[in-house]
């Protein structure tokens, strides 16, 4: 709040006050000081008035000026969730691929030990002269092994259009709320 603001305000009501004591001192009539009695309460007032005019201007110039310093802070603190929101996404997103390469890989050890299990009790079988078990056996381990192969090549396949779908940065999409937004990718504005 500038002082200079009022400096014409008090510069106009001392210059009334002065002439108003020159004028009390040039006469000497009691009619005329309640005359000049009444002028000073009308510029006593007038200039109460002018001071409240500009302390409101102030109050209200001060309150803009806080109310745009919140609205910058609100938005910066927006962005600020946005961009952690968006991290933590990125984060759980790379997460849940890891656990599941994780998965995928201690699943197709167990059964590659199995089929080579399999097979081996199917060559023990042919080697003690059990030839239809043995055959059948392996001709069984045979039939698995190239369906585990096929099925984990199939979801190979569908696991990378996934991935490429789902690059990191993109909003992962939800499904089952109507209501959520999906936050835009880093190259888009």
């Amino acid at each position: 709040m500038s002082p200079l603001k009022f400096l014409p305000g008090i510069i106009v009501g001392q210059a009334a006050t002065a002439a108003l004591v020159v004028a009390a001192m040039n006469s000497a009539e009691d009619d005329h000081q309640a005359v000049l009695l009444a002028i000073a309460l009308i510029i006593a007032l007038m200039l109460a008035l002018w001071f409240a005019a500009l302390g409101e201007h102030i109050r209200k110039d001060a309150l803009l000026a806080a109310k745009d310093e919140f609205a910058r802070e609100r938005e910066r603190i927006i962005v600020s969730a946005e961009v952690d929101k968006r991290s933590m996404l990125e984060q759980t997103h790379q997460r849940i691929v890891a656990e599941t390469r994780r998965a995928h890989s201690r699943a197709n050890l167990k059964v590659g030990l199995a089929l080579a299990g399999l097979a081996g009790i199917g060559a023990l079988l042919l080697a003690i002269e059990l030839v239809s078990f043995g055959l059948m056996t392996l001709s069984a381990t045979g039939g698995l092994l190239a369906g585990y192969v096929i099925r984990a090549r199939q979801d190979g396949v569908r696991r990378r259009l996934e991935l490429r779908e789902m690059k990191p940065g993109v909003m992962l999409e939800h499904k089952g709320k109507a209501g959520d937004k999906a936050l835009p990718s880093k190259g888009s504005k």
